[in-house]
């Protein structure tokens, strides 16, 4: 297996994982890692699905607000993915907020356009 490995916890898959030995305790870990000690709630309510001490899984989607406070616009869970040679072609700009964004994205529309030779593009950057 992988370093790491994305799947869901429910069916008794992580408890089948554990068992067959396929996943690692991270309890020794945990330590060094600040960044996901600020979620250990979540880490060992999910790692509870193993149905064995220890942490074995750190949920993709967790939140330090309450389960009843949205959180999107204040720890925002998705970010854009860019084309990462049409972003180097226009010099890599640097980005501070969604206006940049958008004139990133149209920059790099006009560069495809020029480079690709067609406006089939466009459909993946709407501006």
């Amino acid at each position: 297996m992988g370093d790491i490995i994305i799947t869901q916890l429910d069916g008794n898959r992580l408890k089948d994982l554990v068992a067959a030995e396929l996943v690692l305790d991270m309890t020794p870990y945990m330590d060094n890692c600040p960044n996901l000690s600020r979620y250990m709630t979540a880490i060992e309510e999910a790692s509870r699905l193993a149905e064995v001490d220890g942490i074995w899984a750190v949920p993709s989607e967790v939140s330090e607000l309450s389960a009843t406070t949205p959180c999107d616009a204040l720890e925002p869970t998705v970010a854009p993915s860019l084309r990462w040679d049409v972003y180097g072609a226009v010099g890599y700009p640097q980005m501070k907020n969604t206006d940049d964004l958008l004139d990133t994205l149209e920059k790099m529309q006009a560069s495809a356009r020029e480079t690709e030779g067609s406006d089939e593009y466009l459909r993946t950057f709407p501006v």
